[in-house]
This record gives structure tokens, C-alpha cells and sequence, in this order.
């Protein structure tokens, strides 16, 4: 997935699987419940299944991200 300058995953995104979010290239603001953080490039992320989530693209370049669901989500 790619986000560019300022974009984001929507507000209140929340799985029935877990997930993993690996940063490849930029610089992102995630919240995952009530916990906020600044990740960069090389930064994975594990969000447990039923978390509320928001990943926000808090660079002045591309946020590319790679993102795993287990189990896959279809």
C-alpha cells in the first residue's frame, strides 16, 4: 500500500484477523488503540485482531507500506 504526503487509512479501521504493517519507505503516525507513535522505513508493527487502528503518512515523500492479514482477509 501506498500513501502519499498527508493521506491515511481512515479513522477507526479495526480487523477480525491480526495484523502486520512493515514500513518500507517513509515516515508514518500509527495509533492502535490508545497508544500513539512515529514509525520510519524498517519499523514492523503488529496490530492484534479487534484493535482500532489509524496509519497516517507523516513524511514529505511516499509512506510504502507492505501489509500481512492472518488469517488472509478477501
Amino acid at each position: 500500500m501506498t500513501l502519499g504526503v498527508g493521506e491515511d487509512t481512515g479513522a477507526g479501521d479495526v480487523h477480525t484477523g491480526d495484523q502486520v504493517i512493515y514500513i518500507v519507505e517513509g515516515r508514518a503516525f500509527v495509533k492502535m488503540g490508545k497508544e500513539e507513535e512515529y514509525a520510519e522505513a524498517g519499523t514492523l508493527i503488529t496490530i492484534p485482531a479487534g484493535t482500532h487502528h489509524y496509519v497516517r503518512n507523516d513524511g514529505d515523500i511516499p509512506l510504502f507500506i507492505l501489509t500481512v492479514y492472518a488469517p488472509p482477509v478477501f
